[in-house]
């Protein structure tokens, strides 16, 4: 019995240390930012397990603005976490599937669109509001 008790404690431990680990892997405080050539990708995540994305020419000043769940004009979406790997999917006029890992700062993402666009190893840099 003593045994089972200290295995449930040692469990308890470890599962809530990698809940926390995976939980400060995305940040809130801020956007996840992609600059192309004419304009840049945003994402912005959410503790309820939203993710919200738009295309824009904004500054990021200016998406801080506007570039909240609530917004008619943003993708969502639901994301989820497994170690230090993330997955989602966007859904506005046309369904984007994200997979990729999380780092400090920075996501590394495949990006797959249901119109046949696909753009591997796209690098997300961390801006805080």
């Amino acid at each position: 019995m003593k045994n089972n008790f200290i295995s449930f404690i040692i469990i308890t431990i470890l599962m809530t240390f990698f809940t926390s680990c995976n939980d400060k892997l995305v940040r809130y405080d801020g956007i996840y930012y992609h600059k192309e050539a004419d304009y840049t990708s945003y994402l912005r995540f959410y503790e309820d397990g939203t993710i919200i994305m738009t295309s824009s020419v904004d500054t990021i000043p200016q998406i801080k603005k506007w570039f909240n769940k609530d917004h008619k004009c943003v993708s969502k979406g639901k994301y989820t976490i497994l170690n230090d790997k993330i997955n989602f999917q966007t859904i506005c006029d046309v369904k984007v599937d994200y997979n990729g890992q999380i780092y400090k700062n920075k996501m590394i993402l495949n990006v797959c669109s249901s119109n046949g666009n696909k753009k591997d190893n796209i690098k997300y840099l961390f801006k805080t509001w």
